[in-house]
């Protein structure tokens, strides 16, 4: 499935008409010849497949909104002996005029102007909509806050749309299986069918609303080792006062991991899904977040730990706020040497490279910002969750720091896997530079790198324990990877 940026998308209704009258002069066609397209060819196959489907639910009162046209509501409201109302809408007056024109013999039609964009109008909020028992559309593709607007449909009532598997420059989304249909509504819709219009354009897809789990909770996987169970027990103990779920990834896992993450049983259920495509952290945090039914995001890595609490201070959190993150605690999981390897306790949010606030993967967010950045960033190795949280702050969501919700982080724990580790976040390093120099992250001057190389020399070679060392070899791991990623990438951040 992909996912598009909305400065991508034509959404504002005056962008809208700006963009078909531009269409109509270049091409000589009139507004109401080009609603006429929508009469024949696959857009009447995909009004048959509707018809069929809607028959079977014998529906009274029906709300077709972003209609393309009247053609839908003149087949359904015909041929439907059930149906007593039927009201075709759109957000565009000009639409709305051209169907009120062709619909007005029809007694049991009547038309609206409707804006399906819950954020910006309350024309599609769940008391407006309590009086009907089917909703249509032929373009979910259209609606940016799509999962939001089913959120306000009555539960029962039933649901037939469209969604498209080619782009547009008005489509949000792009639908490229049925799977990416199922994964997108799980947990709003009970899905019960999914057929394709014979060219392959389009999906029409008949579903049910039912109730939505809140919360969901991704952990990626990747034969996590033998802290694993104790990430799991701290998860699925969380106290929650409303339904949650777990989503494990398994990525590319080659030992029991799998099955000691079905084997945990507590008060939030758990699930495991695969991530098979590739070995890749944000890869196996975008599909769990593809699978989630939740519209609160909360994220972990398999091996860390979650304290009493976690979850309901940083949900409790996203009540007035967008985008959160939690404390650390990086003493309780880590001997005495480790400690201070990486620097003092994390107590708060950090500006990193004087430029803007980050969190680690202990974050929470709302989907609509996860899918309005594209999810976490799969062409990173390293640093995926300061990219992330870069994207959803410049995206318009503030990181807001949560200090009752703990997270306890777990470091490497020999010298070879911090050196490892932060050699990883070095050579990520310039990859963050190179992308967000244009927003405002300065550079690194080659005084500061060689004062860098300097100081860790000078500490490794007077170091008289790994306590000593640890710190030391933590910094050598970043300036040989800042070294190593400039000449990779070619990109000067030393």
């Amino acid at each position: 499935m992909i996912v598009k940026n909305r400065q991508q998308v034509i959404h504002e209704s005056h962008a809208l008409e700006d963009y078909l009258d531009r269409y109509f002069t270049s091409t000589g066609t009139t507004f109401e010849q080009w609603v006429e397209r929508f009469r024949d060819g696959f857009y009447r196959e995909r009004n048959d497949l509707i018809l069929e489907l809607a028959q079977p639910l014998a529906p009274r009162a029906v709300l077709e909104f972003a209609c393309a046209g009247p053609f839908l509501a003149e087949l359904l409201a015909a041929r439907i002996s059930t149906i007593e109302r039927y009201t075709c809408s759109n957000f565009s007056e000009r639409m709305v005029e051209y169907c009120s024109a062709a619909l007005r013999d029809l007694e049991n039609c009547d038309t609206a102007v409707i804006d399906a964009d819950v954020h910006r109008s309350p024309d599609m909020r769940r008391d407006r909509l309590a009086g009907y028992d089917l909703f249509v559309t032929t373009s979910l593709e259209h609606i940016e806050f799509d999962r939001e607007l089913i959120e306000e449909m009555p539960l029962g009532s039933n649901f037939l749309f469209s969604v498209a598997t080619f782009d547009d420059p008005e489509h949000f989304f792009v639908f490229e299986s049925p799977d990416d249909v199922s994964q997108r509504y799980a947990g709003l819709l009970r899905i019960t069918s999914v057929r394709a219009t014979s060219d392959g354009n389009k999906y029409v897809v008949s579903s049910e609303r039912v109730r939505q789990t809140r919360v969901s909770v991704i952990m990626p996987f990747h034969n996590p080792g033998s802290h694993f169970r104790q990430i799991l027990l701290s998860l699925v103990n969380q106290e929650l006062a409303e339904p949650a779920e777990i989503v494990a990834v398994d990525n590319l896992s080659t030992d029991d991991s799998a099955a000691v993450a079905t084997s945990c049983v507590g008060r939030i259920p758990l699930r495991v899904v695969a991530a098979t495509e590739k070995a890749n952290a944000s890869y196996a945090r975008n599909v769990g977040a593809r699978t989630a039914t939740g519209d609160r995001l909360f994220f972990v890595d398999a091996d860390d730990e979650l304290a009493p609490g976690y979850l309901a201070a940083m949900n409790a959190a996203l009540d007035s706020h967008q985008f959160v993150t939690s404390r650390v605690d990086s003493a309780s999981l880590n001997p005495g040497w480790l400690q201070g390897a990486h620097g003092s306790p994390w107590e708060g949010v950090f500006t990193y490279f004087d430029f803007m606030p980050a969190g680690g993967v202990n974050v929470g967010v709302f989907r609509r910002w996860f899918d309005s950045v594209g999810g976490f960033p799969e062409d990173f190795a390293a640093s995926q969750d300061v990219v992330f949280a870069w994207r959803v702050q410049l995206a318009g969501a503030p990181l807001h720091f949560v200090p009752e919700a703990v997270y306890r982080y777990r470091y490497r724990d020999s010298l070879a896997g911090l050196f490892r580790q932060s050699r990883n976040w070095g050579r990520s390093n310039v990859l963050l530079y190179r992308t967000f120099k244009a927003q405002g992250m300065p550079g690194r001057s080659l005084r500061t790198a060689l004062r860098e190389w300097v100081a860790v020399l000078v500490g490794l070679l007077t170091s008289r324990s790994k306590t000593d060392a640890a710190p030391f070899v933590v910094r050598l791991g970043y300036c040989v990877g800042r070294l190593g990623g400039s000449l990779r990438f070619r990109q000067v951040f030393f």
